[in-house]
């Protein structure tokens, strides 16, 4: 059960760190001395690439470990946070984002394929259930509280914030 805890909340740490831009994007434009459309390109971009990346995945590591695959993919996770709260210029904002599309189209390739896996038999169907509702928890707690967070700290805390769940996420499923 706990496996299956920790790739929820993985999923929960995607979808808001996915969305996160939205309630912060004047803030984040402001910063980084963009204009909001502009700067609206952190939305579009990991879209698009984690499309392209999704079937990449499944050609290339079809035959990895998948807690290898998820252990890298949250690294990758990890690392676009970090750039995204420490970057000062626009374009290294960017390339965060980049690295966070490539690991959502992998993530959700693996993660959407594992509760039977984790919980064989009859119970894989609740643990797909449990793993997807990360998702509807990130959209309706964790894009709210972390602009929250950004609006009363700094939008670079909304995402440390986020790199620090992701760890959390990376050290229960690697446990």
């Amino acid at each position: 059960r706990s496996a299956v805890g920790s790739v929820a909340l993985g999923s929960f740490a995607t979808v808001t760190t996915e969305f996160l831009p939205v309630g912060l994007l004047p803030d984040i434009a402001g910063s980084l001395n963009v204009s909001v459309s502009h700067a609206g390109l952190m939305m579009a971009v990991p879209g698009l690439l984690a499309a392209i990346s999704a079937p990449s995945c499944i050609a290339l590591f079809s035959h990895v470990d998948r807690k290898r695959i998820l252990l890298t993919l949250l690294s990758i996770l990890l690392a676009s946070n970090l750039i995204v709260a420490l970057s000062e210029q626009f374009w290294m904002t960017l390339l965060g984002r980049v690295l966070l599309g490539f690991a959502l189209g992998g993530f959700w390739t693996i993660a959407g394929s594992l509760g039977p896996r984790l919980r064989p038999g009859r119970e894989g169907v609740s643990a797909t259930s449990y793993i997807l509702a990360g998702v509807s928890l990130g959209t309706v707690a964790g894009i709210p509280l972390g602009t929250l967070m950004g609006e009363a700290l700094g939008w670079r805390w909304a995402f440390g914030s986020a790199a620090a769940m992701t760890t959390l996420v990376g050290l229960l499923i690697l446990v």
